[in-house]
């Protein structure tokens, strides 16, 4: 810092203000960047990235959020905004067997409660693999009466046996029939969102620093087939 301090248009006040001015402005361009520097690291943990249909946190991300979590502990003001995120073109197909699972489960519930006076709720139902196979044959040829029937014994059948073993087939094309669920979907990007939260509360970092923001659900691709959840500052 150089001036004239008998210059009355001379401010030490005004040149910190200047040197604050651009150490913030920095920070909110690059917040992670800069906190990464600050512990002699050039990774970038603005991001967490995630497999498709997945919340589970891989080594580097826990690495990324050990950083993050070592730099947040020094710097008490700062606070943490997470905003998860999904993608249904890459996290759709990983979840359509569980929806394909919830859709059997729902028929055999309404068999169940055709003729009983006694109702049973679909969260109260876990079919067996034999009853998940009687309602996945069931409904594969009633969806697909032109590559499926069922034998003089009555067992479900593809009419082409090249096509393969019945069940995958079914269980596939079924799925594949199911669309994206914008309600599932929006859990999925809160349960990472979620994930990396409670990741960095056992790393010690106090709850009330930590804010999840509201998620972010699209149709469009990831790149790499990895979905990243965004990771922000702020000094309130």
């Amino acid at each position: 810092m150089t001036g004239d301090l008998d210059n009355p248009k001379f401010s030490i006040a005004a040149l910190v203000f200047d040197a604050l001015t651009n150490v913030i402005t920095k920070v909110v361009a690059s917040p992670f960047t800069a906190i990464a520097s600050l512990l002699g690291s050039d990774a970038d943990i603005s991001k967490v990235t995630f497999i498709a249909g997945s919340t589970h946190l891989g080594k580097q991300q826990k690495e990324n959020l050990d950083a993050l979590a070592n730099a947040l502990s020094k710097r008490p003001a700062l606070k943490l905004e997470i905003k998860g995120a999904a993608f249904s073109n890459q996290d759709w197909p990983p979840l359509q067997s569980e929806a394909l699972t919830v859709q059997l489960t729902q028929l055999k519930v309404d068999e169940l409660n055709k003729n009983s006076k006694k109702k049973v709720l679909l969260e109260y139902i876990k079919l067996t693999e034999k009853e998940y196979q009687e309602q996945l044959a069931k409904l594969f040829i009633k969806k697909f009466p032109s590559l499926a029937e069922r034998s003089i014994f009555g067992n479900p059948k593809l009419k082409d046996p090249e096509m393969g073993d019945f069940y995958t087939v079914a269980k596939d094309k079924l799925s594949k029939l199911i669309p994206p669920n914008p309600q599932r979907l929006h859990k999925l990007a809160k349960a990472r969102a979620g994930e990396i939260a409670k990741y960095l509360i056992t790393k010690e970092i106090e709850i009330k620093r930590i804010f999840l923001l509201d998620v972010s659900t699209a149709s469009k691709e990831a790149p790499e087939n990895l979905i990243a959840t965004t990771l922000s500052l702020t000094a309130k």
